[in-house]
């Protein structure tokens, strides 16, 4: 990435950052990774796949103002598929409430 700043008459500056992006897995000494909560977003269909929940729980998504604009208990499930509909196309956050480190997910709905 390379930014550069314009400063009126005192000219402009022009530096470059490297960003690397890693993948990487959160909470793993907190979860058995096998028995963890999985979250997985269908494009396709609007679908929310929850897998392993175990406690009773709720499946929340977030708009990009941290508003909640959508709920679903999931709770003491293996596996679930929830039709998110009615919300509107944009980017959000997908989390279990209560949850644990890494049981969040971005999604962007473009229908």
């Amino acid at each position: 990435m390379i930014w550069t700043v314009f400063n009126g008459t005192c000219g402009q500056i022009s530096d470059t950052a490297l960003v690397t992006v890693e993948q990487c897995v959160i909470g793993v000494a907190e979860h058995d990774l096998a028995a963890a909560p999985v979250l997985a977003f269908d494009v396709v269909s609007n679908t929310m796949l929850v897998k392993n929940v175990g406690v009773r729980s709720a499946l929340e998504v977030i708009d990009q103002s941290g508003r909640p604009v959508f709920r679903s208990v999931v709770g003491n499930i293996r596996e679930n598929r929830i039709l998110l509909s009615g919300i509107r196309p944009g980017a959000y956050v997908v989390r279990l409430v209560p949850g644990g480190p890494g049981e969040a997910l971005r999604i962007v709905i473009d229908h």
